[in-house]
C-alpha cells in the first residue's frame, strides 16, 4: 500500500506522478535507481525516500548541486522528515511530496510553554484549545486540540466552526461531538493551506466556534494563530523555439509561488557563435504574477559562404532565493549564409568559360534553386479555451508540400494540405500550458512557426449533498452542506437567508463544507454557484421540503390554555385522534403552542401530548412573551381532522411516548 505520492515538474512544464510504497526509494539518472530520471542537472541517485514507523525522510546522497526542501538546503547523508505538501528542488527538477492519507486524528501532545492554550467557560460547558504550535507551509499540514467538557445536566451535542481563514483549509475530526453530562472528549482541527498563490504567507487570526444545540445562540469563541509560511515556484514557456537571426522572441513567465519572486534570465549556446539581448536587471513577479518578456539572439560573425545552420541555445531563468533554482528551455537559432554554397564553383567556371560560352554559363550559373516553403501566418482562434472545446488553426504557407501539427513538440497529425488553410484540433486530450507548432515541409526544406495555447479544466459539479434533505417548520436544527466543482476556482452560496441568520463567507474555494444552525420556516431553494479562471459559471440548486411538526392528545382529550402554566381560563378541548400543529414551547419547556385552523394560539401541557417521531420537542424555538388571550369559548371541543386520516393509538395521559413510533 502506497504511503505518499511523488509528483516531479519537468522545465518543459509536463510532469510525472510517482506512488511511494517501499521503505527504500532512489531517485537519479542512473538507471538502476527505483525512479530513474533522464536529466543531466541530477547525480546518478541524488536523492533517497526512507520510510519507516509511520513517518517518511528525504536523504540527500552526497549530490553536488545539493537538495532544497522548501528554499532551505538540507545536509548531506540526513534524514530530513517530511509532513506532506514540501517543495523539493534538485537540479531545475521541482518535486512536491503528497502524504496518501492526510488526515491524521492522533491527539497532539505539544510542552505547554511553546503552546498556545485558550480555556473558556459557558454556564453548561467548557472549551480548552491547544495549538497549533509551529507555522505551517502550503499544502502541509499542522493541527490544533479543542477539548469539549459538558458540566449542565443534560446530555448535549455541540458543533464546531471557524472563521478568518478560508473553509477549505480546515477539517474537523469529527465535525460534532455528543457529550453525557460530566463528559469530555477532544476535536483534532487539522489546518492545511492550500497551495495556491492565493495563500498569502503571514499570521491569521483564527476563531474557534463552539455551539450547544439545544442552545445555537450561545457559543464560546477560541481565538489562535495560524502562521503560513510563504512557497516559491515559477513556469516558463517560449512562445517559438525555432527562431531566425534578428528575430525577437517571447519568453512567458509566471510566479506559482505566494511571495514575490526575483528572477534572473540568461542565454546561452554551447557553440559561442550566437549573442543575447535580455533584460539585463533581475525580475520581480509578484504572487501569481505573470509577465511576457521579450529578448533577440544574434550570430556573433556573418557568414557569407556555406549551408543554413539550426544552432541550438538555452534561454536560463534562476530564483534569486535560498534555493537558486534554474530551469533552462532549449531554442532553435537559423544562420543563413549570405551567399548560397554554388556560387564559388558557379563563378569559377563561368570564368573558366567565358570565351568560349558566355551566355550559356550565365544562364546555368545563375539558375534558381528550389524554393523553400515559408509559413507566412499562423494563428489560433483563441490564446485560452476550456478542455474539451475545439479551437481552429489558420494559415497562410508557401512553396510547402505537407503540414504537420505538433503539440509541445510532438506531432499529432501529419499530411495537412498547405491549402487547406484553417483546422479545427479537438483539445479533450490536452490540458495547462500547450505549444501548438505547425511543421512546413517542402523541396527546399522546413519551416515552422508557432502559438501558445492555455487549456483550462472545464466546470463540473463532483458532488452537492445537503443533510438532513427535509426541515421541521419552527424547530432549532442544524444543517450540513458538502460540495466539490472540479475546474472551479471559487464558489459560492445562496438561499440560506430565510433558515440562519448567522453570516457566512462570501466565498468558498472550490470544496468545501459548512454547517449551520437555524429555524426553517419556508422551504429552501439553495444555490451552488461556481466560477473557473476564465469566467465561466456554473449553478446547481438543491430544494429543502419544509414540514409541520404534528401533534396529538396522548389521551381521551386535552385541555388547551390561553397561557402557558394553566393560566386563564380552558380556551379549547382538544379531542382524541386529532393531529394539530405546534409551533413553539415556553420558556420551561413543559408546555407547548397550538396553531388553531382559526389563527389562534393556545397553550398544552407537554407530558399530555405524544408528537411525530420527525422531530423533538424540545428543539422547538421557545416563545419567552406572554400571548394576548383568545375569545373564551369554553369547552369547545375540536373536531378530528382529515390529516392524519386515521387516528393514533391512545396511550394514558401521563406516558412519554411518541406519536408514530
Amino acid at each position: 500500500m502506497a504511503y505518499g505520492r511523488l509528483d516531479i515538474f519537468f522545465p518543459d512544464g509536463s510532469y510525472k506522478s510517482f506512488p511511494l510504497s517501499a521503505p527504500h526509494i532512489s531517485l537519479g539518472r542512473a538507471t538502476e535507481n527505483t525512479i530513474p530520471i533522464s536529466n543531466p542537472t541530477i547525480a546518478p541517485t541524488h536523492i533517497r525516500f526512507v520510510h519507516s514507523d509511520g513517518q517518511t525522510s528525504v536523504v540527500d546522497d552526497a549530490s553536488l548541486g545539493g537538495t532544497f526542501v522548501d528554499g532551505e538546503r538540507i545536509k548531506n547523508a540526513h534524514p530530513h522528515l517530511l509532513s506532506g505538501g514540501e517543495e523539493i528542488l534538485i537540479g531545475d527538477l521541482r518535486l512536491i511530496y503528497h502524504f496518501v492519507d492526510d488526515s491524521p486524528t492522533r491527539p497532539i501532545t505539544v510542552p505547554e510553554e511553546v503552546t498556545q492554550r485558550i480555556e473558556v467557560i459557558a454556564p453548561d460547558f467548557i472549551v480548552d484549545v491547544v495549538g497549533p504550535d509551529q507555522a505551517v507551509s502550503p499544502g502541509a499540514h499542522i493541527a490544533a486540540q479543542l477539548s469539549i467538557r459538558n458540566t449542565g445536566s443534560a446530555r448535549e451535542r455541540y458543533t464546531i466552526e471557524v472563521s478568518g481563514i478560508p473553509r477549505e483549509w480546515v477539517r474537523f475530526d469529527p465535525m460534532q461531538v455528543e457529550l453525557a453530562p460530566g463528559e469530555s472528549d477532544d476535536v483534532i482541527i487539522n489546518f492545511k493551506p492550500t497551495r495556491r498563490p492565493e495563500s498569502q504567507p503571514g499570521r491569521y487570526r483564527v476563531v474557534i466556534i463552539t455551539r450547544a444545540r439545544s442552545t445555537p445562540d450561545t457559543a464560546l469563541s477560541c481565538e489562535v494563530a495560524l502562521e503560513v509560511l510563504p512557497f516559491s515556484g515559477f513556469g516558463m514557456m517560449l512562445e517559438e523555439t525555432r527562431l531566425g537571426i534578428g528575430e525577437p522572441f517571447k519568453l512567458y513567465l509566471h510566479n506559482q509561488g505566494s511571495a514575490p519572486l526575483t528572477l534572473a534570465l540568461n542565454a546561452r549556446a554551447r557553440s559561442g557563435k550566437l549573442r543575447f539581448s535580455l533584460p539585463t536587471q533581475p525580475i520581480v513577479l509578484a504572487a501569481g504574477q505573470r509577465m511576457t518578456v521579450q529578448g533577440m539572439a544574434q550570430a556573433r560573425q556573418m557568414m557569407l559562404f556555406g549551408k543554413t545552420r539550426q544552432v541550438p541555445f538555452d534561454v536560463l531563468v534562476q530564483s534569486r532565493d535560498a534555493s537558486g533554482f534554474l530551469a533552462t528551455l532549449r531554442a532553435y537559432a537559423t544562420i543563413k549564409p549570405s551567399l548560397p554554397v554554388w556560387v564559388i564553383p558557379a563563378a569559377l567556371s563561368a570564368l573558366a568559360l567565358i570565351a568560349l560560352v558566355l551566355t550559356l554559363l550565365l544562364g546555368r550559373a545563375f539558375s534558381t534553386p528550389p524554393p523553400a516553403p515559408q509559413i507566412v501566418s499562423f494563428a489560433t482562434s483563441g490564446s485560452r479555451v476550456t478542455q474539451g472545446q475545439s479551437v481552429t488553426l489558420t494559415w497562410e504557407a508557401a512553396d510547402a508540400e505537407t503540414l504537420a501539427l505538433l503539440v509541445n513538440g510532438s506531432v499529432i497529425s501529419e499530411g495537412i494540405d498547405p491549402d487547406a488553410g484553417s483546422l479545427e484540433v479537438d483539445t479533450s486530450a490536452f490540458a495547462g500550458a500547450v505549444l501548438l507548432t505547425l511543421r512546413a515541409s517542402g523541396v527546399g526544406g522546413v519551416d515552422e512557426a508557432s502559438q501558445a495555447l492555455e487549456i483550462i479544466a472545464p466546470l463540473s459539479i463532483t458532488y452537492f449533498t445537503v443533510e438532513p434533505q427535509q426541515l421541521i417548520r419552527y424547530v432549532v436544527q442544524t444543517l450540513t452542506l458538502n460540495w466539490s466543482v472540479s475546474g472551479a476556482v471559487s464558489t459560492s452560496l445562496s438561499g440560506l437567508e430565510g433558515f440562519s441568520q448567522s453570516p457566512l463567507a462570501q466565498n468558498y474555494g472550490a470544496s468545501g463544507t459548512i454547517q449551520v444552525a437555524g429555524i426553517p420556516l419556508l422551504p429552501l431553494e439553495l444555490i451552488l454557484s461556481a466560477q473557473d479562471n476564465g469566467g465561466a459559471q456554473l449553478q446547481e440548486t438543491f430544494f429543502i421540503e419544509v414540514i409541520d411538526p404534528r401533534c396529538a392528545p396522548a389521551g381521551r382529550s386535552l385541555p388547551l390554555f390561553g397561557l402557558p402554566g394553566g393560566g386563564g381560563q380552558v380556551v379549547a378541548t382538544l379531542t382524541s385522534g386529532t393531529s394539530v400543529t405546534v409551533d413553539a414551547q415556553d420558556a420551561s419547556g413543559g408546555w407547548l403552542r397550538v396553531l388553531l385552523d382559526g389563527g389562534g394560539r393556545v397553550w398544552g401541557q407537554r407530558d399530555l401530548f405524544v408528537c411525530d417521531t420527525s422531530f423533538d420537542p424540545s428543539q422547538l424555538r421557545k416563545d419567552i412573551t406572554l400571548p394576548t388571550l383568545p375569545s373564551a369559548t369554553p369547552s369547545i371541543a375540536i373536531p378530528p381532522t382529515t390529516n392524519p386520516p386515521t387516528a393514533p393509538t391512545l396511550i394514558a395521559p401521563t406516558a412519554t411516548g411518541r406519536f408514530g413510533g
